[in-house]
């Protein structure tokens, strides 16, 4: 295990920090108000961190119902721990007068909307749009709402994304991500808004679970040697996007000044297939775990999934620059060097 975790650390060392070709702009970023709702989930807490590294004044809201205390960096300027449905719990939020609100929080995701269907509504409806509502009464200068690439490709299972939404939504998740979508558009009219629809994000930090992504489970049980399961034949397709490349793209969107209200893709414009993936992880893991195909999920009926990446590129000029050999060599080393198991609050 010590020559594999070396092996894998190498790999990372050598590669993820040299691929990166936006530098933020520090001077933008410095001393300037900045809330992050789910700022204790994944991609919130790698957003945080990198924010509290330019110098921002950061405030968190997260209920911790799926996120860890563990993932805010020291730095930030307030932790509010609470829903964003709750309205007294957003205005203190608010109190230090963000001018940039990066919105993240969510019920995620799919298989979990299935099972707690007016929570999502709750949460993903309701929810942003409250954030969405004290934003323009704070006269913030620009929200960034994450949707997801399940908005995408809702009627034709093998077609690839495309840049408008396909009526027909599978899970509550994918409704309420478009609702979302929706309130963005609405919202646009009074605050700068941008949506951009994340590609299958996966890193450092992610969690394992039952309605966790593909990655982290795959990677847990690689490293115990235990059998892998994949749903379906194994050929479906996805984009799979490494989180840094996430918070790049969130940060570059925020601070341009020449920019649509989108929605844009946030992926790196390659796909790989479900067994690809699985096989890829079980080599870096030195593992000898077998795949073992399952039945398709019913509400799964996309078999290609592969972000557009011209417009992020044209209008805020990002690019995804990290590989997945690359990132899930990172997020191996990461589950190598955890000394505890981390779970969640609440799996729901």
């Amino acid at each position: 295990m010590r020559l594999l975790k070396t092996r894998v650390q190498d790999v990372y060392a050598s590669s993820i920090h040299n691929t990166r070709t936006w530098l933020e702009d520090v001077t933008y970023w410095q001393d300037r108000p900045v809330l992050v709702t789910g700022g204790a989930g994944m991609i919130g807490g790698h957003l945080c961190s990198r924010l509290v590294d330019l110098g921002s004044a950061v405030t968190v809201i997260d209920d911790l119902s799926s996120g860890l205390k563990e993932r805010v960096p020291r730095g930030i300027d307030r932790f509010v721990v609470a829903s964003i449905v709750n309205e007294s719990a957003l205005a203190f939020a608010f109190e230090n007068r963000p001018t940039i609100v990066f919105h993240l929080a969510a019920l995620f995701a799919n298989e979990n909307s299935i099972q707690h269907p007016e929570l999502d509504l709750e949460v993903n409806g309701l929810g942003t749009w409250r954030v969405f509502e004290a934003a323009a009464r704070s006269n913030v200068e620009r929200v960034v709402y994450t949707s997801s690439s399940c908005v995408s490709n809702l009627t034709e299972p093998t077609n690839l994304c495309t840049a408008r939404p396909a009526p027909g939504a599978r899970t509550p998740y994918q409704a309420t991500k478009f609702l979302g979508e929706q309130y963005a558009q609405i919202l646009s009219r009074r605050v700068s808004t941008v949506t951009l629809r994340l590609f299958n994000c996966y890193g450092p930090g992610d969690l394992t679970g039952r309605y966790r992504s593909v990655v982290p489970n795959l990677v847990d049980k690689a490293l115990r040697n235990e059998l892998l399961p994949i749903y379906g034949s194994g050929t479906d397709t996805r984009d799979y996007t490494y989180v840094e490349d996430v918070v790049d793209a969130l940060l570059a969107s925020a601070s341009s000044s020449s920019i649509s209200a989108g929605p844009y893709d946030v992926g790196t414009g390659v796909e790989t297939s479900v067994m690809s993936l699985a096989v890829a992880i079980r080599r870096l893991c030195g593992s000898s775990s077998s795949i073992i195909k399952g039945s398709r999920r019913t509400w799964d009926n996309v078999q290609r999934r592969c972000a557009e990446t011209d417009a992020a590129k044209n209008d805020f000029n990002w690019q995804a620059n990290v590989s997945l050999e690359t990132g899930l060599a990172a997020t191996v080393a990461w589950y190598l060097d955890c000394t505890r198991v981390l779970e969640p609050v609440c799996d729901r």
